[in-house]
């Protein structure tokens, strides 16, 4: 991805801009985005953007919400009306990485269809597989037929 700075000091996103927005789960419509400069990237925002993949995907850094108290994750609209025809399917598979016990996880529709989020069954995906705030993972379609992921996960810090 490109940055381009102006005298002003403002910061525009050049080439790679959609990805980026992807990758940060950022909504399109939004014209004006903000950049720290300061931000410095990390080992696992590092590994997620070396990690290729031909099938069907999305990375996410885990945040405090997705992986404790209300286990709150929206999985990004363009890639469910693009992949999970139709798109009122209501449950997906995920499965880790090098593990063989898959979780059925619900998807919940809000908002006309503008916001999937994960419902029964993510947390015990989470709890599971002991996912921290600042992990990151790779969700992987790997059998659009039955709406089954692979969850690549790379760990922020060594878990104890």
């Amino acid at each position: 991805m490109e940055l381009q700075k102006e005298n002003n000091n403002v910061m525009f996103l050049g080439k790679g801009w959609e990805v980026f927005m992807e990758f940060y789960n950022l909504e399109y419509e939004d014209d004006d985005v903000a950049i720290d400069e300061s931000m410095e990237q990390t080992d696992v925002e590092s590994r997620l953007e070396a990690y290729k993949t031909k099938n069907p995907h999305f990375k996410v850094i885990m945040q405090p919400s997705y992986v404790s108290n209300g286990f709150r994750y929206s999985f990004p609209i363009r890639h469910v009306r693009r992949h999970l025809k139709p798109l009122e399917v209501q449950q997906i598979q995920l499965k880790a990485t090098d593990h063989e016990k898959s979780y059925p996880v619900r998807l919940n529709l809000y908002n006309h269809n503008s916001q999937v989020f994960a419902g029964f069954g993510w947390k015990k995906f989470v709890l599971n597989y002991n996912l921290q705030a600042g992990d990151g993972c790779v969700f992987e379609l790997v059998c659009p037929q039955s709406n089954a992921y692979k969850v690549t996960i790379f760990r922020v810090a060594a878990t104890t």
